[in-house]
């Protein structure tokens, strides 16, 4: 969750834009719950997905408003990968 790492992608043209910026308006209130979680334990696997899946959609809609350098398109494909290693498709 923002703030709770120096992770790279906080400052970079997709999270500026995408999750902060004109793109907001794309992101559903599902961030906004993830964000709420005062741990990652908190959250569950449809709220992970949920977010994941709005914040690559945003992510291209951004796009189509603010060119991102290193561009956003393609299909997605969610999987779960649980704590034995096996990966589960969940779109």
């Amino acid at each position: 969750m923002k703030g709770d790492a120096n992770l790279p992608v906080e400052n970079s043209p997709v999270f500026t834009e995408a999750m902060n910026g004109i793109g907001k308006q794309f992101v559903n209130a599902k961030y906004d719950e993830f964000l709420r979680k005062k741990s990652i334990n908190e959250v569950d696997v449809p709220l992970a997905t949920d977010v994941a899946i709005n914040l690559i959609e945003a992510t291209s809609k951004t796009a189509k408003l603010v060119p991102i350098p290193t561009g956003v398109g393609g299909p997605i494909d969610a999987f779960f990968i649980g704590s034995s290693g096996a990966a589960r498709r969940l779109r």
